[in-house]
């Protein structure tokens, strides 16, 4: 029987807790993409960083019981872990608020992760992950480090004020395929 061989993808950027009342649930793009691949049949990286903190600790907890790699996540003692607070309106449409300076914000690759960069068939990134100037550039890093075939997905999160014009026109420019929410 001949071996499959896997489809190895990236989702790059922030990795949060969704908060919603009494209830979190982990997620950010990239990890959701990981998450969603993995399930799929794809071998799935996530490429982010959680701070040393409780949600920190079940952030790599929970994407191991997920069977998804945490090989790429940095774990930053000096940093809180991303969350949003969610809530609904009277439609049912979601608004989102974001704290500043969190793990994923102080995304820096080591020459491994930009290595990998090489062997990934996929990358999803995002502009809410490239809300800071460390992150940004280390997003930029490894989506130049890719292969000229590797597919990149950008997801256009225009959130709150965590985003700029040379940032999506750089992403929409550098991206094959745009994923956008109704909004």
């Amino acid at each position: 029987m001949e071996r499959m061989n896997h489809f190895i993808v990236a989702g790059i950027g922030e990795i949060l807790w969704d908060v919603m009342g009494d209830s979190e649930e982990l997620g950010g793009a990239p990890v959701n993409f990981c998450y969603h691949a993995q399930n799929l049949g794809a071998k799935a990286y996530p490429i982010s960083a959680v701070g040393d903190d409780r949600r920190g600790k079940a952030a790599l907890s929970t994407l191991a019981e997920r069977h998804v790699s945490t090989a790429y996540i940095g774990v930053l003692a000096q940093a809180v872990t991303g969350y949003v607070r969610a809530s609904l309106d009277e439609d049912g449409v979601a608004s989102y608020e974001f704290p500043d300076d969190v793990a994923w914000d102080r995304l820096v690759l080591d020459k491994k992760t930009l290595s990998f960069a090489r062997e990934v068939d996929a990358v999803c990134f995002g502009t809410l992950g490239q809300r800071s100037a460390p992150s940004r550039q280390a997003i930029s890093d490894f989506i130049q480090a890719t292969s000229p075939a590797t597919l990149k997905i950008l997801d256009i999160n225009l959130r709150q004020h965590f985003y700029d014009q040379q940032t999506v026109q750089h992403s929409l420019h550098i991206a094959d395929v745009l994923k956008l929410n109704d909004d």
